[in-house]
């Protein structure tokens, strides 16, 4: 038996078919799917300097690691050629000069490592406070709202198509339905999505600042050497005034300890987690 709405009689066979068939189906999938693709493309104009943070420390560590794996074989093999006849044969002055000239381009670089660490550490920092005001949290459930507000209004007049008696309120019930559902998704979002972010965030500038110590740590090992340098230089010249010499293998110690350094130092950085 018909009912009639609004002057209207439902024909429940027709809606029926309509409903089942594809391309209305296909349809409706295709909305929701442009409505969550819009919410992800919303999501990446907010967290894109949280994008660009991730990119920027992830090219850091991958850099930075081989810079490292290229220190430590060149300080091993420094190290082996201690051992060596032909090193240890050789003059004060030739063994000085073949030490300092492996790690003059080493501390420069290192230098330039330590600040890029301290950029990034500061740029996390600014991202924390950021994402944390309560301005950006307004801005993030009032857009996702209005998102899924209009989606709902356009899923609601598809579907008021294929339902003649809905055509006076579709729009408004698809509305308030499509905002009661991105009610939901904002508050999923906030605790789950915003959350991670910003757990990120802290996860990384710790292990930062631990990447920091470690970069501090060997430049300050190459700075003893570098002052190790001056007092060796110092001791060969007044050799021939017959004071005392400190043996070189004092110097040679500085070395292997910037190695240890550089171990320490990439142990610190694979603690660095860049997976989105």
């Amino acid at each position: 038996m018909a009912t009639a709405t609004s002057g209207q009689s439902l024909d429940y066979p027709t809606i029926v078919r309509k409903f089942m068939d594809p391309s209305f189906l296909d349809n409706i999938i295709k909305n929701v799917s442009e409505m969550f693709d819009k919410m992800n493309v919303m999501d990446r104009f907010l967290f894109s300097e949280y994008t660009d943070f991730i990119r920027n420390v992830k090219e850091f560590k991958e850099s930075l690691l081989e810079f490292i794996l290229e220190s430590k074989i060149q300080l091993s093999v420094l190290k082996d050629n201690f051992q060596k006849p032909k090193y240890k044969q050789a003059d004060e002055h030739r063994k000085v000069e073949f030490i300092k000239q492996r790690l003059d381009k080493k501390k420069e670089t290192l230098l330039d490592y330590l600040h890029a660490c301290d950029r990034l550490i500061q740029t996390s920092i600014q991202l924390h406070q950021k994402y944390g005001t309560w301005i950006f949290k307004a801005k993030y459930v009032a857009l996702h709202l209005l998102g899924f507000t209009i989606g709902g209004a356009i899923a609601g007049f598809t579907i008021g198509l294929v339902l003649p008696f809905l055509e006076p309120i579709e729009m408004c019930a698809g509305a308030l339905v499509g905002g009661l559902i991105g009610l939901g998704y904002v508050a999923y979002e906030l605790i789950f999505n915003w959350e991670h972010h910003m757990n990120k965030i802290e996860v990384i500038r710790d292990n930062l600042k631990e990447v920091q110590r470690a970069l501090q740590h060997v430049l300050q090992q190459m700075q003893s050497s570098y002052e190790k340098f001056g007092m060796t230089k110092d001791e060969i010249r007044n050799q021939s005034e017959n004071n005392s010499f400190q043996d070189i293998h004092d110097l040679e110690q500085y070395v292997l300890r910037t190695l240890d350094g550089f171990i320490v130092l990439q142990g610190a950085l694979s603690k660095v987690n860049t997976d989105m």
